[in-house]
């Protein structure tokens, strides 16, 4: 999951070491924890879900005539 933070906060996901993150980073969650912690921002307005709308490329087709 991938999400933009819409505003500064101070996450802490081992309950130990906290961080801080500005509005507008993007977080990649790597763990369940982070996940979880990612998901209860989203659905707090807090952060929102980064949507990549990668296209891959057309297939180049050949038809030869035998």
């Amino acid at each position: 999951m991938k999400v933009v933070l819409n505003d500064s906060l101070h996450l802490s996901f081992d309950g130990i070491h906290v961080h801080k993150y500005q509005a507008g980073d993007i977080f990649i969650a790597k763990s369940d924890m982070e996940h979880k912690v990612l998901g209860e921002l989203v659905d707090q307005g807090r952060a929102r879900i980064l949507v990549t709308t990668n296209k891959p490329e057309p297939i180049k087709t050949t038809t030869e005539i035998l």
